[in-house]
């Protein structure tokens, strides 16, 4: 009996400690493959979402303003060394005017009923010098052989026949032309396809006339008429847009003003010295800080 009792409390102890066994390991393996599998996908999940690292946005120096004095004045010095003896004349509207020089019939015969607005006591603006165009003459040291500017004249009115009188009353034709003419147009509602035929006519004839010729199309400096934000990419692009694609028909330099001389809505003011239209001497130099640049892109290359 006692060796029966004893086997049979020995198989109940190995039963036992069986069972103990498999309760000890059994849990702990359970727990631990979830750990693993739920850190890994913890993991992928933060790649994913992180988000993407983006370049960041390059502002754009306008022309006006990429020069130094120094620098300005070394570029004027080639480009003088380069055009001397060239001349240099001038088409466009009240912005390009000057008593004494745009109505002047010492140097056109045509030009004397020309009216000015730049008059000499302007709202301060009283030096010729100051003036856009004089400052493209003196900075490269060509000479000014006609400028046939009208005060509030337009492409569509009499710009197609002025573009015919730049030359000198002994007949002497320019080297280089400077086309500024369009804001008129602009401000007087004239339509792009009305502005485009004229234009395109007024540079056609204007080839012809001096067909060996440099010319440089400006498109319109922002100013009057533009001066809410919302119509600045709009009618007034539309102009400009005109003015870049006759410039590439007739391969001439297209100066782009709009955006070259940082001039905006917002410091439209510190440009103007009527505050919406007019040019002050800050706004003649940004502008002919333009042209002077797009002269010595073509002549210093």
């Amino acid at each position: 009996m006692k060796a029966k009792l004893l086997s049979w409390i020995l198989l109940l102890s190995l039963l036992l400690g069986g069972c103990a066994g498999e309760s000890v390991l059994g849990p702990t393996e359970t727990k631990e493959a979830p750990v693993t599998v739920q850190t890994v996908e913890t993991k992928t999940e933060e790649v994913k979402t992180q988000p993407e690292t983006l370049p960041a946005t390059e502002e754009v120096t306008p022309t006006a303003l990429r020069l130094n004095e120094e620098e300005k004045l070394a570029r004027n010095a080639k480009l003088a060394e380069v055009l001397k003896g060239k001349k240099v004349s001038f088409i466009g509207d009240s912005i390009s005017t000057f008593e004494g020089y745009s109505n002047n019939t010492a140097y056109n015969a045509t030009i004397g009923g020309n009216k000015v607005y730049y008059t000499g006591d302007k709202r301060g603006f009283t030096d010729v010098n100051k003036t856009w165009w004089m400052q493209v003459a003196n900075a490269t040291g060509m000479e000014l052989l006609v400028n046939n500017s009208w005060s509030g004249d337009r492409v569509t009115n009499r710009g197609v026949a002025r573009a015919k009188e730049l030359h000198n009353n002994q007949g002497v034709k320019p080297d280089v032309i400077v086309v500024y003419l369009g804001i008129n147009d602009f401000r007087k509602g004239i339509t792009p396809e009305a502005f485009k035929a004229a234009y395109d006519k007024m540079i056609g004839g204007m080839k012809e006339a001096y067909p060996e010729a440099e010319v440089y199309l400006c498109d319109l400096v922002y100013s009057s008429g533009m001066n809410n934000p919302g119509f600045r990419p709009k009618e007034v692009v539309k102009t400009n847009a005109v003015i870049a694609e006759i410039a590439q028909k007739y391969q001439a330099t297209l100066v782009d003003l709009y955006n070259g001389t940082g001039i905006t809505w917002r410091n439209l003011a510190e440009h103007m010295c009527d505050e919406v239209l007019h040019p002050n001497y800050k706004g003649m130099e940004v502008m002919a800080e333009c042209i002077l640049s797009a002269m010595a892109e073509d002549y210093l290359q």
